[in-house]
C-alpha cells in the first residue's frame, strides 16, 4: 500500500498509544498517549462489560486525550492510518467501505456501532447486534471511538 507524503499513523498497544506523524515519509512527531487495550481491560471486568465500567474506561481515554489535544490538534487534516487486525474487524462490523488499501472507517460508522455495543452493554443480546462480549473489543472500540471523537479526524483507514 502505497501512502501519501504527509500522514498519520496510529498504533494502539497494551499500555500505550502512539499518534506518529510522518512529514515527507519520516517521522517528525510522536505522541504517546498511556493508554491501550490492557488498560482498558482492567477497568472492563465482565463480558460485556455493563455500562459503569464503560464509561469508567471512557474517562482514562479522555484524560489521556485531554492532556494531548492541543500537540494533536494542528495535524488532524493529515490522513489516519492504523494496522490492527481487531481494527479491521472493528471497520467490518461498522459495515466501513472496503478500499484497495484497506477499509474506510469513518466517524459516523464508528458512533453507529457504538450505539449498537452500547444497547448490548445495557442488556440487549450481543448476538442480536452481531456483536463480540470481549474485553478486547470494548477496548480498541471505546479507544477508536474516542480518539475519532475527541480529536476530531472524519476517518481512519485500516491497512
Amino acid at each position: 500500500m502505497t501512502k501519501p507524503e504527509n500522514f498519520m499513523q496510529l498504533s494502539i498497544a497494551a499500555q500505550h498509544s502512539d499518534f506518529m506523524i510522518y512529514q515527507s515519509q519520516q517521522i517528525t512527531t510522536a505522541i504517546r498517549l498511556n493508554v491501550g487495550t490492557q488498560t482498558l481491560q482492567k477497568v472492563l471486568q465482565t463480558q460485556p462489560p455493563t455500562a459503569q465500567q464503560v464509561e469508567d474506561a471512557i474517562v482514562l481515554v479522555e484524560d489521556q486525550i485531554m492532556s494531548n489535544v492541543d500537540v494533536l490538534q494542528p495535524f488532524i487534516s493529515l490522513p489516519l492510518f492504523v494496522s490492527s487486525p481487531a481494527l479491521q474487524h472493528i471497520a467490518q462490523l461498522a459495515f466501513a467501505e472496503k478500499t484497495v488499501q484497506g477499509y474506510q472507517l469513518t466517524t459516523a460508522q464508528t458512533e453507529q456501532l457504538f450505539s449498537r455495543f452500547a444497547r448490548v452493554i445495557n442488556g440487549y443480546p450481543a448476538k442480536a447486534e452481531g456483536l463480540p462480549e470481549t474485553a478486547e473489543f470494548a477496548a480498541y472500540l471505546i479507544l477508536i471511538r474516542e480518539y475519532l471523537h475527541h480529536f476530531g479526524f472524519a476517518s481512519l483507514m485500516t491497512i
